[in-house]
């Protein structure tokens, strides 16, 4: 059996000391565990008012690291996500991009959404949204972002019948 993770990240994050560790160091870090292929996004595409910096970063990381399959984030409330989403598709082979609505400030019933989510099944993309990216009960007192409501997932999947969502983040009894 081989066991993929499907929410990894590089970069640090801001708020708690994690290794900010290379694309080799990560996939050895993962291995160490049972893991042998991960979808990888960066953590600095969340803090980023433009994420295309990280996302190259990100690129450049696991380039030449098997196992290591970036998944860039785009920002769709941005006026230039399409060509955040035609970069990455030029950086090399993807199969989703992940999008940070509660970060990014928009929500999932944005009407905008309809564009992006026809231009990544067009590029024949898989979409990743991200609902919280850490435990409300261990956050940074001064961070008060929370989780994608249950509600607005159900919404939007009720909008996108033939996409393949994956809501990473997800806890029980706090996203109502």
């Amino acid at each position: 059996m081989q066991l993929i993770d499907t929410n990894v990240n590089l970069g640090p994050w801001p708020f708690t000391p994690v290794p900010d560790r290379t694309g080799p160091e990560l996939a050895a870090h993962l291995a160490a565990s049972g893991v042998r292929r991960a979808l990888v996004s960066h953590l600095g595409a969340v803090f980023q008012p433009e994420p295309m910096v990280t996302n190259r970063k990100l690129f450049a990381a696991v380039k030449k690291t098997a196992g290591l399959l970036p998944v860039p984030v785009i920002n769709p409330a941005l006026a230039n996500w399409r060509e955040q989403l035609a970069e990455c598709l030029a950086a090399g082979p993807i199969r989703a991009v992940k999008i940070f609505p509660n970060y990014h400030n928009y929500s999932l019933g944005a009407r905008k959404l309809d564009a992006f989510m026809a231009a990544i099944d067009d590029a024949g993309l898989r979409l990743i949204v991200n609902v919280r990216l850490e435990d409300e009960r261990h956050k940074y007192f001064a961070l008060r972002i929370k989780g994608v409501p249950v509600k607005q997932m159900d919404a939007f999947l009720a909008r996108n019948p033939k996409h393949h969502v994956l809501f990473s983040g997800i806890s029980q009894g706090r996203d109502r």
